[in-house]
């Protein structure tokens, strides 16, 4: 070994005492360049050369940190880049989590990284909600802590990042994790200005420190854990906001929005329908049953309504027993066949309160089409009577309907689909009712819709069985 003998000697082991000349070399101060020779000391000349190879040694170095710096911005920037796309795309927040937890594996070289939140019902516990490095045991075990216990809670009880050269000299460690951890550390998640969990980063190699760089990456990773919470608590209130509670399906506010930009975004271009579905002796089943059946009722109904529709059909609940269905591209014809899907659906009993019960259901039917320059006709074969009951907006689109379609043309005004006057009629089918001849249906209804213009009505002919009445004017 070399030993120091003053400023400008060393004792080198087989030479003796040689002069030495050292220059620093990089940042850091302990870095030196250091030559030692047999013979005289070193000249004013050597003295200089010996100082300009130091700071070239150290420009080398610092350019060797820049890359090694800008690479692991780079790799940082790709990282966070999955999560940000993750979550332009509303992928589920569990996969948003797990992006980011899995994202500060790689990028810190981490053999456990840990995610804990606080437990909405208790805030004393955190649960862990994502984990990589964790066997099945080890998760098990550390699914619910105390929120003082680890480095994770101590990260949340000092609102600051810790850090710590081995876990088990952290305050309270999670005995979970064995002994194997030495290097960790562990940043609180914030959402707003809340503290509402932790992120912890942990190496079971000897020797691992995590350096100021390290605790800027670890800070990056969990601040798009709380963009993620903040993204999908925005997202749910505003579901809850434009979503029936009960049934989960589009409210009478967001339903009619969507009605509006289909037929605005449609045109002329594409027919566009929507059905008016009304429940049968629901008022019955609430009397009868309670209102916990009713509820039951309208959420097996809103299921089976969605069972019988198409991919990217929009199914709302308008208030009460009133259900609509947004059937964008849909002609008339194709209505009506999906109506019948939706009736055969809502043909069948429901058990409630241990009893069957058999709902029935009218369905009415709203439909554009396009048309050039020639007038649709509307078809007089008819069940029912049909009675002119005023107008409602949109050019082009006529309702036919059970017994009241007065709520349906409510729900057109609503949606302010006003481009000019446009026939409302409303036809009632009931067990019974025969076809009227054509004179009296003209009569009954006036003068015909206007162009491009579709209805139907679908309703049970009878309360019992499948067998249905269908009108359509076509």
């Amino acid at each position: 070994m070399l030993a120091a003998l003053g400023s400008g000697a060393l004792l080198v082991p087989g030479v003796g005492v040689c002069p030495v000349l050292s220059a620093p070399v990089g940042a850091d101060p302990a870095g030196r360049l250091v030559l030692a020779r047999a013979g005289g000391a070193f000249n004013v000349q050597q003295t200089s050369l010996v100082r300009g190879m130091g700071r070239v040694l150290s420009l080398a170095i610092s350019r060797l940190e820049l890359v090694g710096e800008l690479r692991s911005r780079q790799e940082l920037l790709e990282q966070l880049g999955v999560v940000q796309r993750a979550l332009a795309r509303r992928a589920p927040l569990r996969d948003v989590l797990d992006a980011i937890t899995s994202g500060a594996r790689d990028l810190l070289a981490a053999d456990v990284v840990v995610l804990w939140l606080l437990d909405a019902e208790d805030p004393r516990s955190t649960e862990l909600v994502s984990a990589q490095g964790l066997s099945d045991v080890q998760v098990h075990r550390t699914r619910r802590l105390p929120v003082s216990m680890g480095l994770a809670g101590q990260a949340m009880t000092t609102a600051s990042l810790v850090t710590v050269a081995d876990y088990q000299q952290a305050d309270q460690p999670v005995p979970g994790f064995g002994g194997e951890l030495r290097a960790a550390m562990a940043t609180p998640v914030r959402e707003d200005t809340h503290i509402v969990g932790a992120l912890m980063v942990a190496s079971a190699h000897p020797g691992r420190s995590y350096g100021s760089r390290d605790r800027q990456t670890l800070t990056a990773f969990a601040d798009h854990v709380s963009l993620a919470l903040t993204d999908a608590h925005t997202l749910a209130a505003v579901h809850q906001a434009r979503h029936d509670p009960l049934t989960g399906l589009a409210n009478r506010g967001l339903f009619l929005d969507r009605v509006a930009r289909e037929l605005t975004a449609a045109g002329s271009r594409r027919a566009t329908s929507v059905l008016f579905v009304d429940l049968d002796r629901f008022k019955t089943v609430n009397d009868t049953l309670g209102h916990a059946a009713g509820d039951e009722l309208l959420v097996t109904v809103a299921s089976r309504i969605c069972t019988a529709l198409r991919d990217g059909d929009l199914t709302g609940r308008l208030g009460g027993d009133e259900f609509a269905v947004l059937l964008p591209g849909a002609g008339s014809r194709l209505a009506a066949q999906i109506a019948d899907r939706v009736l055969t659906a809502l043909s069948h009993p429901v058990s409630l309160a241990g009893r069957l019960v058999a709902v029935g259901a009218s369905i009415g039917l709203a439909s554009t089409t396009t048309s050039s320059n020639s007038t649709s006709s509307t078809s007089s074969s008819s069940t029912g009577t049909l009675a002119s009951t005023g107008t409602v907006g949109r050019a082009g689109t006529e309702l036919v309907g059970p017994d009241g379609t007065a709520q349906a043309a409510e729900l057109l005004r609503e949606a302010d689909l006003g481009q000019g006057p446009q026939r409302l009629v409303r036809a009632g089918v009931r067990p019974g009712d025969v076809p009227g001849g054509a004179a009296q249906r003209a009569a009954a209804t006036g003068p015909g819709p206007g162009p491009g213009c579709r209805a139907a009505v679908a309703r049970p002919a009878t309360h019992r069985g499948p067998a249905y009445r269908r009108e359509c004017r076509c």
